[in-house]
């Protein structure tokens, strides 16, 4: 009779100890995908243009939360990259600042696939200056705006008139 007792209740705990392991394994599963599912929402959009005849990998800033907060907060960025600013429409006139920034910029302003002004060597504010901060803006309406580290305009002999290649529809 014992043993008639035994081997429902030792039966029952196997499948339990089974289920629960499945179980567990399933969670576990399910709490990678969403892991890198946030991965990549965080990650942010990138593409390729082509400025006169270098190819840079730009970080896209579309929204207004993204265009509003830029670049600030990093240390660097390395050589052929860059971020760009995409505008709702054509022909805007935006106003640019360095609130945040921890390293100098080129600023590139970009018309109709032309550069049309480059602000070189625009400098990050120092601690005690964030308040007062030098607005930059182009000189024409503008459809892009390319930020790429200090100097590198000069490096590549970029200048107004020079083709920017942007691919379209991003």
């Amino acid at each position: 009779m014992t043993k008639h007792i035994l081997f429902p209740i030792i039966l029952t705990a196997v499948v339990i100890t089974i289920l629960g392991l499945v179980s567990q394994k399933y969670q576990n599963l399910n709490k990678q995908n969403q892991n890198k599912t946030k991965l990549n929402l965080n990650k942010p959009k990138t593409t390729k243009i082509v400025l006169k005849d270098k190819e840079i990998e730009v970080e896209i800033a579309k929204t207004e939360e993204e265009r509003t907060k830029g670049l600030s907060h990093r240390e660097s960025i390395g050589n052929y990259q860059g971020m760009l600013f995409i505008f709702p429409q054509k022909d805007v006139l935006p106003t640019f600042w360095m609130k945040d920034m921890k390293f100098p910029l080129d600023i590139i302003w970009i018309n109709d696939g032309k550069i049309v002004k480059i602000d070189e060597n625009v400098d990050y504010p120092k601690e005690n200056s964030q308040k007062n901060l030098t607005l930059y803006k182009p000189p024409t309406p503008v459809d892009f705006v390319l930020e790429v580290k200090a100097g590198f305009s000069r490096e590549n002999n970029w200048q107004a008139g020079d083709v920017a290649k942007i691919p379209e529809g991003i």
